[in-house]
């Protein structure tokens, strides 16, 4: 998932009420299943595509540029996940990268940090 974050580090949340349209984001992004998929009983994928996209997608743009950077991201950076760096308590073992300078730029934020430092805007957080 891509948190988009404003100049403070804040994470930017709900800034439309444009509704998720699930057909349009699996016809742009056909492996979407694949790379971003639900964990927790009872939801479907799409459950959580909604909950993201409602929450922090909005803030980003559109549905289908949203949904395509943040797999596009998962591709480029997933080799960073390891056990070592993975939130305990998570159950899908997640990491969290924080990219910045037009998403040219990465780190990995340890276990024990809350949020990105300032002027890194874009959380990644991806499961190992």
């Amino acid at each position: 998932m891509l948190r988009p974050t404003n100049v403070f580090g804040q994470s930017c949340k709900y800034c439309s009420y444009e509704p998720l349209n699930a057909d349009v984001v699996v016809r742009n992004n056909p492996t979407i299943h694949n790379v971003w998929y639900n964990s927790l009983p009872q939801k479907t994928d799409e459950d959580f595509w909604k909950h993201e996209w409602e929450k922090h997608g909005t803030c980003f743009g559109s549905q289908i540029s949203y949904f395509q950077r943040t797999i596009a991201l998962f591709n480029q950076y997933k080799f960073l996940c390891t056990p070592s760096n993975a939130y305990p308590s998570s159950p899908t073992k997640e990491c969290r990268i924080c990219i910045y300078n037009n998403f040219q730029s990465y780190s990995v934020m340890s276990p024990s940090q809350k949020q990105c430092p300032p002027q890194q805007f874009v959380p990644g957080i991806f499961g190992c």
